[in-house]
């Protein structure tokens, strides 16, 4: 059992109470200018500057009363006063709370070994978990919750599990052994206020009883802490896997093969939507003074969410999904002993993954080349692209095809140059599992998920055209499923997979050089590598051509749509569209991401060096250090943030410094055994209470200090145009790096000077990450104390004191990455502060 609170602090950047009344008199950028808010219903061209549009400021830089939306009115009211006058002109970091964070876990297990006789041994396991996990509602109304690590909302997971393992001695060079094993999961958690009546939030009856989920709907403004911060709330998941092993050993006399094979069936049953109670981003595009040339000194995302102005949205229907999947693996290993000092391992595995398959056929994939019939209709004749589903037609029941071709070789080495000495090396080829790709839409289940988009704009964000009281006027779609055929989910935006992506596999490999020093030394030195092809990335299918960009403003002009008699949701159910909708790959949808494609590489170099005491006369040592550096796309799902594709259409200058790149990392690590009582130089022969006082402690020490992660910038308005393209700002040539301890720039960590906002229809020059601004190394000294005291022959006792970052050494997060907020550049928390455990274990 386990019970574990943990304490948590926060810092925000949040509306202040005049903001929040409408009022931004006061209200500032980082350079002390004052920010314009300008009212969206005024938009019109500048006539003195083809392509520009202008607008007027609200008197006094307030938005009157009686202009604020009905639901903007309630939701403000989620947001706590702020603790402090913020920093710098922009105020910045103007909240600040504490709380604690649980983890209570319960574990049972029960295990019996048998020998049935000399030859025929097997054992039984059986095991189940509780765990709640959970974060800490910071507003203490719903919308505050944190948990670092993941979203934030308590969450259930319960497992059992089971093995059962079996193992024969055939004769005495062979072995056989037959395992079967199974884990059963459930996995829930629910979104803030479940059972919510919207209706109360200012959103209309329709709006309150077509929402899968009622729940606190996901309020976002960029540079300001969001109401609900975006993330998967309501879960339920239950999960079983079957595993099916076997293995034969055969020992000769220079040879010890092995030959087995591995056999799985994983079921997934889960009701996991996304967005199921609805989400609105805000940003400062209809509130500046010209929504096609952002800039510091107008527009705010406060101002366009009183006035009910997201700048996108959406929400999601998903029904249950029950998918499965099928492992093969089977393998051959041969460990060779050539010499007396030279020693070979050779293997081989064959892997086979067939592509989910859902109970009820409930999946999808876009086909990119099919014709869509819909095209006819419209007067274009070689429109392609669509939704294919699963048995339908000649479909097979698997969403992809399956790769018959996975070999993976594996080679290794030892070989003793001398008594002092050794070299190893090897290689090997893995393949990256389908399994637990995504879930719900991201398991491709479109046209029986369904997303309605919140329409902005039909003139890419120029003039407003939905408003947050009335968010899905035509309401919320559900999924048809696969009647109607190609024509599905026409005019919306897809989250889809690729029906034939290639495998992705790593290749590895290694040389270490081991030499014995003096004094019990170990030195180890060692080159180690890798690289990644076909990894899993998130691509956008319909973004515009590059090509068309040059035709600037003119791709916003609304032009007639032929699409408008055939679709009922989103911009292409209106008489007019822009003229880019109609330039896009596939103009009769929307977006369309498709999730997890492999189509990323990376490369990775490291040099590891070793340095290692062996325990003599109570002490050991442990020195390891590492440089390294990994160059790739942007790899999904990685566990640090590492933008996406800046333009699909031009993946090179997206290849930089992964997200996760840690070129520098050192760590120490030691343990002594004081030298006093019974056994030790001194003390030894001292009387048994002395003996019990100053025999037995230890003390252990871990330190780490490491580099930190590259900063990946994106920009808070995207006026690429580019129709699912993403924005990161221009460089003007010069490094963004600032020199002094971290501590002094906490409001300034790199030169934001450097950066601006591109010009309208093009893309930043920013590289995908900073080769040369990384996020707050990690500076940490952990030790631990410990008293071990052997009461009597049958009793010992153990105290421990830990304290982890013991110094209590000021380590930070990191700072801002989106370009145009108030937090740009700024650090706003603090990570890794001094914890200290005692704990007293009995042992009897």
């Amino acid at each position: 059992g386990l019970r574990d609170r943990r304490a948590l602090s926060q810092t925000y950047t949040i509306p202040t109470a005049a903001q929040l009344q409408g009022d931004f008199s006061k209200t500032f950028n980082a350079a002390g200018q004052l920010i314009a808010i300008y009212d969206p219903t005024t938009t019109r061209p500048d006539p003195q500057r083809p392509g520009n549009f202008i607008r007027d400021p609200f008197s006094g830089n307030i938005i009157p009363k009686n202009r604020i939306d009905a639901v903007a009115a309630r939701v403000r009211t989620f947001w706590p006063t702020p603790t402090s006058a913020g920093t710098g002109a922009a105020a910045v970091n103007n909240w600040t709370g504490a709380g604690s964070t649980p983890n209570n876990q319960d574990q049972y297990s029960a295990r019996i070994d048998h020998a049935i006789n000399d030859n025929h041994r097997i054992f039984g396991r059986f095991s189940f978990s509780n765990i709640t996990r959970g974060g800490f509602d910071f507003f203490g109304n719903g919308a505050g919750w944190v948990n670092p690590g993941g979203s934030g909302l308590p969450i259930d997971i319960n497992a059992r599990n089971f093995a059962l393992d079996d193992t024969l001695t055939l004769s005495p060079s062979l072995l056989l052994s037959l395992r079967y094993g199974f884990i059963r999961q459930w996995v829930s958690r629910n979104p803030p206020l479940l059972g919510l009546d919207l209706t109360t939030l200012g959103f209309p009856q329709e709006y309150n009883t077509q929402v899968g989920v009622r729940a606190l709907p996901s309020f976002m403004p960029s540079g300001f802490r969001g109401i609900q911060q975006r993330g998967t709330d309501y879960i339920r998941r239950g999960d079983l896997t079957h595993t099916f092993q076997g293995s034969v050993t055969k020992v000769l006399a220079h040879h010890t093969l092995k030959v087995g094979g591995d056999f799985r069936q994983i079921l997934l049953n889960e009701l996991e939507p996304v967005i199921e109670q609805g989400q609105f981003f805000f940003d400062t595009r209809f509130t500046s003074s010209d929504p096609l040339r952002t800039n510091s000194t107008s527009g705010n995302s406060i101002a366009s969410l009183l006035l009910g102005l997201p700048s996108s949205g959406d929400i999601d229907i998903v029904p249950p999904i029950s998918v499965s999947y099928r492992y093969f693996g089977g393998y051959l290993q041969d460990d060779y002993r050539a010499t007396s000092k030279l020693t070979f391992n050779l293997g081989v595995r064959y892997e086979v993954e067939t592509g989910r398959n859902e109970r009820y056929n409930r999946l999808s994939w876009f086909d990119p080349a099919v014709p869509n019939p819909i095209g006819s209709k419209v007067g274009m004749p070689d429109l392609r692209g669509g939704l294919q589903f699963t048995a339908v037609g000649d479909n097979s029941r698997r969403q992809k095809s399956t790769n018959w071709n996975h070999w993976g070789p594996r080679f290794g080495f030892a070989y003793a140059v001398n008594a002092r000495t050794a070299i190893r090396g090897g290689y090997g080829l893995f393949y990256l599992p389908n399994t637990g790709d995504g879930a719900g839409p991201a398991n491709g289940a479109e046209g029986f998920v369904a997303t309605t988009t919140f329409l902005s704009s039909l003139d890419g964000g120029i003039t407003p055209t939905g408003s947050l009281s009335t968010p899905f006027p035509r309401g919320v779609v559900r999924g048809a499923g696969s009647i109607d055929g190609l024509q599905s989910r026409l005019g919306q935006s897809l989250t889809t997979v690729r029906h034939d992506d290639p495998g992705a596999y790593a290749q590895e490999w290694n040389f270490d050089i081991q030499r014995e020093l003096p004094a019990n030394f170990l030195i180890d030195v060692a080159y180690a590598g890798n690289k990644g092809t076909s990894l899993p990335v998130n691509e956008q299918f319909n973004q515009l051509p590059d090509r068309y960009l040059a035709l600037g403003p003119a791709l916003l002009e609304q032009v007639s749509n032929p699409f408008a008699p055939y679709v009922t949701v989103g911009p292409l159910s209106q008489a007019k569209v822009a003229r880019a909708q109609l330039l896009r790959p596939y103009p009769q949808f929307d977006n369309i991401l498709a999730r997890n494609v492999r189509d990323v590489s990376t490369i990775y170099h490291s040099v590891q060096i070793k340095l290692e005491r062996r325990f003599s006369h109570g002490f050991t040592f442990l020195g390891a250090f590492t440089a390294a550096k990994q160059i790739g796309g942007p790899v999904a799902n990685a566990v640090i943030a590492d933008p996406g594709f800046q333009d699909n259409y031009n993946r090179r200058a997206d290849r930089s410094l992964v997200g996760f790149d840690q070129s520098r990392r050192l760590v120490m690590s030691a343990n002594w055994e004081l030298p006093f009582g019974p056994g030790k130089p001194f003390l030894s022969h001292s009387a048994r209470m002395v003996s019990l006082l100053v025999g037995g402690w230890q003390v252990n020490s871990i330190t780490a200090i490491q580099s930190g992660f590259p900063l990946g910038l994106t920009t808070s308005v995207n006026q690429t145009n580019s129709f699912g393209g993403g924005s990161r700002p221009n460089n003007s040539g010069t490094s963004a790096a600032l020199d002094g301890p971290v501590k002094d720039r906490l409001n300034r960590y790199f030169d934001t000077s450097v950066f601006s906002q591109p010009s309208a229809f093009t893309f930043g020059n920013a590289s995908r990450t900073l080769a040369d601004v990384r996020s707050p190394g990690v500076v940490n000294f952990d030790f631990s104390l410990t008293k071990i005291t052997r009461v009597s022959e049958r009793i010992t006792t153990q105290l421990r004191g830990e304290f982890f970052n013991g110094f209590n050494h000021p380590n930070f997060g990191t700072p801002g990455t989106v370009f145009g907020t108030g937090t740009f550049g700024v650090i706003s928390s603090a990570a890794d502060p001094r914890i200290i455990q005692l704990g007293l274990k009995l042992l009897f």
